[in-house]
């Protein structure tokens, strides 16, 4: 086996076999069509193109972007999932790039973005897929919308409203994508066999905002993954005290993605909501606070402590 497939540690190959077992029971038990989903334009993260070499000889759809100004080359593949021998092995390579890339501290850069199942035909699906990248948004214009990557999917539900989330994942019977935590994740769609005649959700220029930022929280998540391994995320929780904790940064101060992502470890670091408290109101300082690192060094250590932003707590977190 290359060397690229190789995993880490005992944990991760057990992991690994776990998930793969569950998406060839699933895809199994299911009536569905059986999907994967590669990412294209992150194929320079892997270290061979051992899955390219494989797709040669199962079904593929290449997504291609509905308006020409973002359809350079296909960035999507799409592949069917099949009761065979070699379906199962490239399922098992996918699986195996999607942890490796985890493991290698990219969570926010996986290639691997999820398998799927629908009713729909493989070429249709892709059609369906694509609709819905690009979204056209009052005073923004049209954007790429990544929802399809698994940094991303497992947060839209503390952006999007209920009635989005119904129209993104219409045609789509089960979304499976690897979490942050290693964890197999479900998103249940309707299955729809309606196929929509236009794909718009109605975003609005609040959600963009949120939207921009997740690539940013997704590195908070990641550092803090790194630096608490044993403690389990919680996505959805953890993604929403970070989008709160973005409104008030956004108030207070220019944004700078280095600067927020050390505000945002000390969200889920410290007592909750601990940025309300009168003392890191930059506006209390005669100085000109331009970041939350400056407005922090001004603190007493004794109050950054009481906050649970000290050495301590995290030592504590760490047993």
């Amino acid at each position: 086996m290359n060397s690229g497939m190789q995993f880490y540690d005992k944990e991760s190959e057990e992991i690994c076999s776990n998930i793969i077992s569950q998406l060839i029971d699933r895809f199994e038990s299911s009536e569905s069509n059986g999907y994967l989903l590669i990412d294209l334009a992150l194929r320079e993260l892997w270290e061979d193109d051992e899955l390219i070499i494989a797709c040669n000889d199962l079904t593929t759809h290449s997504i291609l972007f509905p308006y020409t100004e973002f359809n350079q080359q296909p960035q999507l593949l799409l592949v069917r999932f099949e009761n065979t021998h070699l379906a199962r092995e490239f399922l098992m390579k996918c699986v195996k790039t999607a942890i490796r890339s985890a493991n290698a501290d990219r969570y926010q850069k996986n290639a691997i973005c999820g398998w799927l199942t629908s009713t729909l035909p493989g070429d249709t699906l892709a059609t369906v897929l694509a609709g819905a990248m690009i979204q056209s948004i009052n005073e923004v214009g049209d954007i790429l919308f990544r929802y399809y990557d698994p940094a991303v999917i497992g947060k839209l539900s503390s952006i999007l409203s209920e009635w989005q989330l119904t129209r993104l994942f219409s045609n789509i019977n089960d979304w499976w994508f690897i979490d942050i935590n290693n964890k197999l994740k479900e998103i249940k769609g309707d299955n729809s066999l309606f196929i929509k005649l236009e794909y718009s959700l109605a975003l609005e220029a609040k959600q963009f905002d949120k939207l921009s930022v997740i690539k940013d929280i997704s590195v908070v998540l990641d550092n803090y993954r790194l630096d608490f391994p044993h403690v389990e995320i919680n996505e959805t929780s953890f993604t929403r005290s970070l989008l709160d904790a973005f409104n008030w940064y956004i108030e207070h101060f220019n944004y700078n993605a280095n600067d927020f992502i050390f505000f945002g470890k000390d969200v889920l670091r410290g007592i909750t909501a601990f940025y309300l408290s009168p003392v890191f109101d930059p506006r209390s300082e005669k100085n000109d606070i331009q970041f939350y690192a400056e407005l922090k060094e001004l603190i007493p250590l004794e109050t950054i402590n009481a906050l649970g932003l000290g050495v301590e707590e995290d030592n504590k977190r760490k047993k």
